[in-house]
């Protein structure tokens, strides 16, 4: 629909150099002019959210959505394509290409947090873990005994 162009417009232009922004950074940045525009409240953010769902089922942005907390945690992806350029060349380089890095641990393919903070600085590692396991490159790891397992290997 209309609406949901303008906002995609607006999204693209208030936030042209950050390739994601949290759902939260929309609504604090937005102006009282804007919250009329597209009906937007800071107390409400279901309205915002429901607008990204469908951005996303459309192919423009990826919406990735905590369950628990959608204004602070959900992430708008704008620009896909260069955080995986970035990223990926990283974490799947060949040895021997100059992108390469060993960040994984041992054997295991393992890629601890603190790995992906040390060489991703600029991004928000729990937006690279939500965004790599969307698109199941990864997959993380919450049970510390296989955690535990891995690392006395």
């Amino acid at each position: 629909t209309h609406h949901l162009h303008n906002l995609f417009t607006y999204l693209l232009e208030k936030f042209k150099d950050t390739p994601a922004v949290t759902l939260k950074e929309v609504l604090q940045s937005a102006s009282p002019s804007t919250f009329k525009r597209f009906r937007l409240s800071k107390h409400n953010p279901e309205y915002l959210h429901t607008s990204c769902v469908s951005l996303n089922d459309s192919g423009h942005i990826l919406y990735l959505k905590d369950g628990d907390d959608i204004s602070s945690k959900s992430w708008i992806i704008l620009d896909q394509a260069d955080i995986l350029s970035e990223v990926n060349g990283v974490l799947f380089a060949p040895t021997g290409f100059k992108q390469h890095c060993d960040l994984a641990t041992g054997t295991t393919g393992i890629v601890p947090l603190s790995k992906l903070v040390e060489h991703f600085p600029h991004h928000d590692p729990d937006m690279l873990v939500q965004l790599l396991s969307h698109l199941e490159f990864c997959c993380e790891i919450l049970d510390h005994e296989v955690l535990q397992l891995v690392y006395q290997e």
